[in-house]
């Protein structure tokens, strides 16, 4: 449960940190506009968030399952861009 908890929340961080960058926004081929402050705020809040929620709750483990957590969301958010991207190319 708490793996999955620190996966939601960096995968929500790191999909802020891609509508951020606006390399990442060309290559989906998203209109670049600039980042509001909660996303600016929240790329960093939901990461910290998520390793002070695996220290709170597992103080033994914290750090591999915060780098687990992190490492699956990596994952998923770039494979959720790229078929995006793939997406809105074959759409055009």
């Amino acid at each position: 449960m708490m793996i999955f908890l620190c996966f939601l929340l960096c995968s929500a961080g790191l999909a802020m940190q891609a509508l951020c960058e606006p390399k990442m926004l060309r290559f989906a081929k998203l209109q670049q506009s600039n980042p509001s402050s909660i996303f600016r705020i929240g790329r960093y809040a939901c990461l910290l968030l998520a390793l002070f929620m695996s220290f709170w709750f597992q103080p033994v483990t914290a750090i591999f399952l915060w780098a687990g957590a992190f490492s699956l969301s990596v994952l998923a958010v770039s494979l959720g861009w790229a078929v995006l991207a793939r997406y809105r190319e074959v759409s055009r």
